[in-house]
């Protein structure tokens, strides 16, 4: 039996990339695109593949491109983390995730210019979105930052929210601008990550201090290595508007060096505070077996 194979138009001519015309040629201006012959499998899998990826980009929301959502998700993790079984939970979450928008929302605003360098496919650069409609966001995320937490009636949370918006305004606005210098900016970055984040969200959500301190010193070492290594491909822009950071005062090589050593530095700590904490565990235990011992000797 032979079988015949169906053709349709989409098969025998796909289109030819931008600017190609029916001979063969370069298209001119004015000139309509025409479609070719048969291309190859291949040719025509890594067309419609490039075609799919640059529709997607142009789809994403500029809402939540502006909102930076790997900040978002690393902010909801930490404080559903150390919030978790409380009931200033979602307070919590909804006055961290405002605060997180809002400092990242500042940050856009004030860097349009080093963004058109660095980062062009931001919303506020590539046009995609206005300066007016990012300045209502930015504002709409502080008054539910602070409303959220005062909702909470948890002192402790109310001051994790003022104290992190504070140290993001000084990191970007003009007046201070802590950003323009790169310990300045690595202090501010530490201080919110590491510190003050866990500190009052464990305090806000009823944990034990006495955890607290490994785990700020664990994500301030992570803190400075974000601190290090989010200026590396950004040196072009920061160059170019006088922001001096460690990528270019020690170069890009020693950079992402120092921020390896900072990240080391945080697993080989928790490492260490991981077997500590096994053997302080089993110096109890063997107590507890040498005390009942005792007491069954005794009777």
């Amino acid at each position: 039996m032979v079988r015949r194979r169906t053709f349709t138009r989409a098969h025998l001519f796909p289109p030819l990339l931008p600017g190609t015309t029916k001979d063969g040629g370069r298209e001119g201006v004015g000139e309509s695109l025409t479609r070719a012959p048969l291309l190859s499998r291949t040719h025509h899998t890594a067309y419609h593949t490039a075609h799919h990826t640059a529709t997607m980009r142009v789809a994403t929301p500029p809402a939540l491109a502006f909102t930076r959502p790997h900040t978002v998700l690393g902010t909801l993790l930490s404080t559903g983390a150390l919030c978790s079984g409380s009931p200033v939970l979602p307070y919590a979450a909804t006055a961290t995730l405002a605060s997180n928008v809002f400092i990242v929302g500042l940050n856009q605003l004030t860097d349009i210019q080093i963004d058109a360098i660095n980062k062009p496919e931001l919303p506020l650069p590539s046009g995609t979105m206005s300066v007016v409609e990012a300045i209502a966001i930015t504002k709409a995320a502080l008054v539910v930052a602070v409303v959220a937490s005062l909702l909470s009636r948890s002192l402790w949370l109310v001051a994790t929210t003022v104290v992190s918006c504070a140290v993001g305004t000084a990191y970007s606005a003009p007046c201070v601008r802590l950003k323009r210098n790169p310990c300045a900016a690595a202090a501010c970055i530490v201080a919110v990550r590491g510190v003050v984040a866990n500190v009052g969200l464990a305090l806000a959500g009823g944990r034990p201090l006495r955890h607290v301190g490994a785990l700020c010193a664990y994500f301030s070492c992570f803190a400075a290595a974000i601190a290090v290594l989010k200026d590396v491909p950004d040196t072009k822009g920061d160059a170019a508007h006088g922001v001096s950071t460690a990528a270019l005062a020690l170069g890009r090589s020693a950079a992402v060096g120092l921020a390896t050593a900072f990240v080391c530095a945080a697993l080989a700590g928790a490492a260490i505070a991981a077997f500590a904490a096994d053997l302080n565990g089993a110096a109890v235990a063997v107590d507890v077996t040498d005390s009942d011992a005792a007491a069954t000797v005794s009777l």
